[in-house]
This record gives structure tokens, sequence and C-alpha cells, in this order.
């Protein structure tokens, strides 16, 4: 099956809601404001619960509560609260996707620890609207749900290839599909019309060496997607360090005594991350 056929017969199992349709259609309108995300956003009341939440947690931790969305709006900024309205939406959108291959709950903490990461890692740098990154690495590996569900066997076999080296996990992909689960999640994102960016950060969240105007991005869900090692599995701070050649990225090194610092950082942030964003999956 080739990756724009695949794409294409996924869309009904994995779909915007209506909130996402109508948000990507005010994006491409230049005369699309604030006043029209809140009106879109007062259809959707369980979201706008969500999003109040995310901006009364620990994320930003303003020293007064926010209370209104017309306020989380002013607060937070349309571009970085059009980035939360995916990001909340992100789960529900594939809740039609099944597979004996991957267990569900697991899937969306690796997902949610890397996007965790991701933002934290985006603070780090200074990066422009690092909620972008919390969505990148929320949807890194949603390429590997349409796969195992349209191609169960093909993606049994590739697993058990990839068992005894899990790093060559893409190149098998690529050997036996012409295609990688990173390059199915960005095609099926692309799809969805999200932003370049996000597009490429999910693309390229294998690569080491990222090119492009989305290079830092694409370096940064990548470092987030190794950190997961420690984070999930309690794995070795050095083997990390090991692993990370920022020779080859587009972003500066980070010392051991400040990856130490972030990955401390990051446990309470995931915890209400997943009380807020994923109480369904996980």
């Amino acid at each position: 099956m080739t990756l724009e056929k695949l794409v294409n017969s996924s869309t009904d199992l994995a779909s915007l809601p209506d909130v996402c349709i109508r948000l990507n259609a005010g994006i491409d309108d230049p005369h699309f404001a604030a006043s029209d995300l809140a009106e879109i956003l007062l259809l959707d009341t369980a979201l706008s619960t969500v999003l109040l939440k995310i901006v009364n947690s620990a994320f930003y931790s303003f020293s007064t509560p926010i209370e209104t969305i017309s306020r989380a709006i002013t607060v937070v900024g349309i571009n970085d609260l059009r980035n939360l309205i995916f990001a909340a939406s992100a789960v529900g959108a594939f809740k039609n996707i099944a597979s004996d291959l991957v267990d569900m709950n697991d899937f969306w903490i690796h997902s949610l620890y890397t996007a965790v990461s991701a933002r934290c890692l985006a603070k780090h740098y200074s990066v422009l609207h690092p909620e972008r990154l919390f969505v990148m690495g929320l949807l890194h590996d949603v390429g590997h749900l349409i796969m195992y569900h349209q191609m169960p066997k093909e993606s049994s076999d590739v697993l058990m290839r990839a068992e005894a080296e899990p790093d060559l996990l893409s190149q098998i992909e690529k050997d036996v599909f012409g295609y990688t689960h990173a390059q199915v999640g960005a095609a099926l994102l692309k799809k969805w019309r999200l932003p370049d960016s996000i597009v490429s950060g999910v693309g390229n969240h294998h690569v080491t060496k990222a090119a492009g105007d989305a290079a830092i991005e694409s370096n940064i869900v990548y470092i987030a997607n190794q950190m997961t090692a420690v984070l999930e599995h309690g794995g070795p701070l050095e083997s990390l360090m090991e692993k990370l050649d920022f020779e080859k990225m587009a972003v500066s090194e980070i010392s051991e005594k400040n990856m130490q610092l972030l990955i401390q950082s990051i446990p309470e942030l995931f915890a209400e991350s997943k009380s807020i964003i994923t109480p369904m999956a996980i």
C-alpha cells in the first residue's frame, strides 16, 4: 500500500473533531481573530473546560486563576491556544483505532512524556510558541497506529525483526513498506492541515541531522523522544547523553547537569497533563 493510499484510507478512522476543522478553516483567513476563536470554543463546552484546566495548571503557574476563555486567549495568546486545542483533541481523534500490536495506555504514556519533554526543551531553548512542540511530541508516533490498524500482519513482522535492535525500526519499516511511521504521521497531519513546523517535527523525530526551516523543532522532538528512556524506564542518564550527538544538530548542547534538571521537572508536569488531556486513555 502506498503512503498516499494508506493515509487517504485512514481519514475516517483518525478524524479531527468539528472544532478543529473550523479552526483550520479560520487559520487560513487573514482576518481570523481572538473573538472568532472564542466563538468557536463556546460551541464545545468540554473542550473549553479542558483548555481552562491546562492554562490553570503548573504549565503556566499564573498568579491568579484564569476563569474565562477570552481571558485565556489574552494571557496565553491565540497561537499557543490553537496548539493547545489540537493537543486536547488529539487522543480523541484516534479513538476508532484498534490494534492487538500496541497497548494504548503505554502508547499514550510514551507520547505524553515526549510531549512534556519537548515543551520543556522548547522553553530551555527559548523557542517561540512552545505549545507547538507539545503537539509534535504528543503526535510523533501516530503513524504507528495507522500502520498497525491498516497493515497488522506486515507491522507485526516489522516489530519482530526490530525486537533485537529497536534503533533499526525505521530502517526496517523503510525496507518493508517503502516509508516509515514518522512519514505516515507527518502525511496524516499534513492532510489535517496542521502547520508545516508540526508536520516536520513529527516526520523527522528519528532524524539527528534535520534540515530546513523546522530543524530546531525536529531536533527537539528527537531529543524528547530519547529522554523517555530515562523517564519511562529509569534508564541511566549517561546512556542518554551518549546517544545525543549535538554536533549534528541545529540546537546547542545541553550539559548533563542541565539535562538532569530538565528531567527532574518533567514528572509533575506529566502527571498533571495526564489527568487533564488523556483521562480516558491512560
